[in-house]
């Protein structure tokens, strides 16, 4: 019993930490096809986005041929992304989804401060 528990247990992580990254990696895809290209303006432009993590999404997003890399040679080398053909698809999927949500979304109705007042 207790090994069916920690396997449960084990595979919710495993389906939170592949929404995690499915999550940063959407808001990565959002912020390029939004003109933010270079590696340290999306770390500044996606709220609560790691060095590391921006690091990982960029190369799964180029592993999957999502994005494209340029490399600008200088005194400092500068590195910008753009959408590749399929990310810009991808892209225009995942905004008409947000487009959706935001136009179908259950809103909670605000809390009302109880007034009514009880009988004695």
């Amino acid at each position: 019993m207790h090994d069916i528990q920690r396997r449960r247990r084990r595979n919710q992580s495993e389906i939170d930490q592949l929404a995690l990254e499915f999550q940063k990696s959407t808001a990565v895809l959002a912020a390029i096809e939004q003109g933010v290209t270079r590696p340290g303006q999306l770390e500044r432009f996606i709220p609560g986005i790691s060095t590391k993590v921006l690091s990982e999404r960029l190369r799964k997003l180029l592993a999957y041929q999502l994005i494209g890399r340029q490399e600008y040679p200088g005194r400092v080398l500068r590195v910008e992304y753009q959408l590749t053909d399929s990310g810009k698809k991808l892209a225009a999927i995942l905004k008409q989804l947000r487009d959706l949500d935001a136009t179908h979304a259950v809103r909670k109705p605000a809390r009302r401060a109880n007034t009514s007042t009880q009988a004695g």
